[in-house]
C-alpha cells in the first residue's frame, strides 16, 4: 500500500512539474521534491526496500535531465565545431561567459532549493561540469589569455545558486 501511495505520489508530481514551461526549473521542481521523500520519509526509517523499483533511478535522471536542460548550453558555446582557420575562440569565450551569467544570475540564483545537502550537491555538479568544462578549454587552447578570476568568480557566483 505505502508503495502505491509512493507511485501515486511520483505520478502526480510529475502531472505537476508539466506546468512549469522552463525545463530547468521542471526538473528542480522534481529534485526538490523527490528529494524531500526520499530523505524525510524513507531514508530515516528502515523502509528503503518498500520504495518503487527505479526512484533512486528517477532521482538521479531528473538531476541529469536538470544539467542537460540548464548547463549544457552554456557548455555548448565552447564546443561548437568551427573551422581552424576561423578565428572562433574570442566569441565562444564571450558566448561561454554570456550564457553562463544568464543561467546563473536573474535565472537560477532566485530558484531554492531548501535542503543544504541537495544544494551542494546541485551545486557540486555544476561546478564538476561547467566549470571543469571551461577550465579543460582553456588548457585545449593555451594561446587564450587565461584570468584566473575567471574561474572563482565563476565558482563564487554557482556557490549562492539556490539559496531563493
Amino acid at each position: 500500500m505505502i508503495q502505491q501511495m509512493l507511485i501515486n505520489f511520483e505520478d502526480q508530481l510529475e502531472k505537476n512539474s508539466e506546468s512549469f514551461s522552463d525545463p530547468s526549473l521542471r526538473y528542480l521542481f522534481l529534485l526538490n521534491n523527490s528529494y524531500f521523500v526520499r530523505e524525510e520519509f524513507l531514508e530515516p526509517s528502515n523502509y528503503v526496500y518498500i520504495l518503487p523499483s527505479g526512484t533512486t533511478l528517477k532521482f538521479m535522471q531528473y538531476q541529469e535531465k536538470y544539467m542537460l536542460a540548464s548547463w549544457e548550453p552554456v557548455l555548448y558555446c565552447l564546443q561548437d565545431k568551427m573551422p581552424l582557420w576561423f578565428p572562433k575562440h574570442s566569441s565562444q569565450l564571450s558566448r561561454f561567459k554570456s550564457e553562463f551569467q544568464k543561467t546563473c544570475t536573474p535565472h537560477q540564483k532566485l530558484w531554492k532549493v531548501p535542503n543544504p545537502r541537495l544544494r551542494q550537491k546541485l551545486r557540486e555538479a555544476i561546478i564538476d561540469k561547467v566549470i571543469t568544462g571551461y577550465k579543460r578549454y582553456l588548457e585545449d587552447h593555451p594561446e587564450l589569455e587565461k584570468c584566473s578570476s575567471d574561474l572563482q568568480d565563476m565558482e563564487d557566483m554557482v556557490n549562492v545558486l539556490f539559496e531563493g
